[in-house]
């Protein structure tokens, strides 16, 4: 039923009505020549009927025979729409041109999505494969799938798996991260010895490798050999070990934190501007008229997929937010001075002392050159040990 639908709106069909005393004897005549209508109502002296076009024209003559008054109320088809818009020639070449438009932009490659990756970042993957040729906007016939997936697994030593599947004018690169090995110990055939990287008492050793010169209890300067790589027996001859220990040692350290009197804040104006791109073919086309900010800002960046009815076309919108703002400096008291040094003093704690034992701290703070300074002396527990290679004489 749905192909005889589809034929009559391709042939085109009108709606008729035809009035008259002897709509029988026209039905006959018109049935008895073979004149294809359907959807017949009869209401009193007006029959209400449907035929193609061309059969329209053949029930004239039998009309005029029976006395029946013919008259067209609806048409309907493909006949009558292009007849509509045949003057429209410029909308017609716009459709063809659409369609063709995406009929080739769907060759391309506008779309990348990467899945499957957690410690590996998307943006390493997506470079990677740009380097290769698989980026936004490259003719699907260039792309060797199986090249480039060779190529990204020797360049990517965390994927152990990699896989590129395009599906129109979207590039799905599924992969699977290596378990990486744990760490080795570097160079261990290399002899060395363990020195001692600061001046200390030892209060804890570990050796794991080497001959001890020092014990617990005893002061060690910066720089001097506490586990030595070099091992004689007793004939007197030497072999030579990648000497290995922990040594905790007490030892002093010092922080000094210089906090200026004054913070600079940032401050919001409250203003915020747009700019927007359309990117296409790997380029950016600015749609707006550029003239640069004379003040500071913060940028965000917001990048949309442009699609239409579903299909992904070939262009991504790019739009910027401008949140301009000025710096303002703020006094501070001595009491917020101290305040933000000690923020700046845990910082430096963390990444200065990490893994420490702090046994005592001493904190003293002053005001000079209009400049809180804070200086911090401590007494801690701290791994002094450092391996250093010995260089024999060939």
């Amino acid at each position: 039923m749905f192909i005889v639908k589809l034929l009559r709106y391709f042939k085109g069909y009108v709606r008729f009505t035809a009035t008259g005393v002897f709509l029988e004897r026209f039905l006959n005549m018109v049935v008895r020549k073979g004149v294809n209508i359907w959807d017949v109502h009869r209401r009193e002296t007006t029959l209400t009927a449907c035929t193609d076009v061309r059969s329209y024209k053949s029930l004239r003559p039998y009309a005029k025979k029976t006395g029946v008054r013919l008259r067209v109320r609806e048409r309907h088809g493909a006949p009558f729409k292009v007849k509509r818009y045949h003057r429209r020639v410029g909308l017609l070449a716009g459709v063809v041109f659409f369609l063709l438009f995406l009929c080739v932009m769907g060759q391309f490659i506008w779309r990348i999505e990467v899945v499957g990756n957690e410690e590996v970042p998307t943006e390493q993957i997506l470079s990677t494969l740009d380097e290769l040729g698989l980026k936004t906007g490259t003719f699907r016939g260039k792309i060797d799938v199986r090249e480039t997936e060779r190529s990204a697994l020797l360049r990517i030593q965390q994927l152990s798996w990699i896989a590129v599947n395009i599906d129109g004018s979207t590039a799905t690169v599924e992969v699977r991260e290596r378990v990486m090995a744990p760490e080795m110990f570097p160079d261990h055939d290399v002899p060395c010895n363990v020195v001692a990287k600061r001046t200390g008492l030892i209060t804890y050793m570990e050796v794991y490798e080497g001959q001890s010169v020092l014990r617990v209890g005893d002061t060690v300067k910066e720089g001097d050999v506490i586990v030595s790589g070099i091992i004689e027996d007793k004939k007197g001859q030497a072999t030579y070990k990648h000497a290995r220990a922990k040594i905790i040692a007490q030892t002093d350290y010092e922080i000094t934190i210089e906090q200026p009197m004054v913070k600079e804040i940032k401050t919001p104006t409250g203003k915020v501007s747009h700019r927007r791109y359309l990117r296409m073919f790997g380029v950016d086309l600015p749609l707006f008229i550029y003239h640069p900010y004379k003040v500071a800002y913060d940028l965000q960046r917001e990048t949309v997929p442009l699609s239409l009815f579903g299909i992904p076309l070939p262009m991504t919108l790019i739009d910027e937010t401008y949140n301009f703002y000025v710096m303002e400096q703020e006094p501070l008291t001595e009491e917020q001075a101290l305040i933000e040094a000690q923020k700046t003093l845990e910082e430096r704690e963390k990444e200065e002392l990490e893994g420490a034992e702090i046994v005592e701290r001493e904190i003293e703070g002053q005001i000079l050159d209009n400049c809180y300074k804070l200086s911090t002396k401590y007494l801690c527990n701290i791994d002094i040990a450092k391996e250093q290679e010995i260089l024999i004489n060939q």
